[in-house]
């Protein structure tokens, strides 16, 4: 099957994700359909994780590529197979880690202005659960440091309740799906 050659793994996913929140980040997952039922995993592991995209999914019926450019222009870095999603990451100009399987980042890898490409060949085979954890973020952490060093460091958290009404009250509204209360209304927890 293409699909698992070309997806990391989820756990693979937790594990960093677990990494980055004892570092005080909030780890954001940006699900496309085919990875949507990951969501109650996700939220049972780390309760503190984001799933945006699955908010909007239920308040509008859907996500959409704006909305994923939008959400990736709040993310300190990202993580993304060799997807559409890791090009709308690259467009929103989010520090990024491309994980590619099979195909040859040579010809479609997203041209992100900070961004490292890990190739499961080099880890011996086309599989990208073959890629170590430990690689991906050594390679994340680059991205990070490369954008810092540059001036274009973002936010290492997702922003709270009172930061969105001060952005809206500065005249800048946001959609509600990037309101950081929606994921609260919508599966609970707190958010800090």
């Amino acid at each position: 099957d293409l699909r698992t050659q070309i997806g990391w793994p989820l756990e693979a996913y937790l594990d960093l994700a677990e990494r980055e929140q004892a570092r005080g980040r909030v780890p954001v997952f940006l699900l496309g359909p085919e990875e949507s039922a990951w969501a109650p995993a996700i939220a049972e592991r780390l309760p503190g994780a984001r799933l945006p995209l699955q908010a909007e999914a239920v308040a509008r019926g859907g996500p959409s590529a704006l909305i994923t450019i939008a959400l990736a222009k709040r993310l300190a870095a990202a993580v993304a197979n060799d997807s559409g999603a890791g090009h709308m990451l690259a467009a929103a100009n989010c520090p990024l880690v491309s994980l590619f399987g099979p195909t040859a980042p040579e010809k479609s890898a997203p041209l992100a202005r900070h961004a490292r490409v890990l190739r499961a060949q080099d880890h011996g085979g086309e599989d990208l659960g073959l890629i170590p954890a430990a690689a991906v973020a050594a390679a994340l952490d680059a991205v990070t440091a490369q954008a810092a060093e540059a001036g274009d460091a973002k936010r290492q958290s997702w922003p709270t309740e009172r930061e969105d009404r001060e952005r809206e009250d500065e005249g800048e509204p946001l959609p509600r799906a990037l309101r950081s209360g929606t994921e609260r209304r919508l599966f609970g927890g707190e958010v800090r």
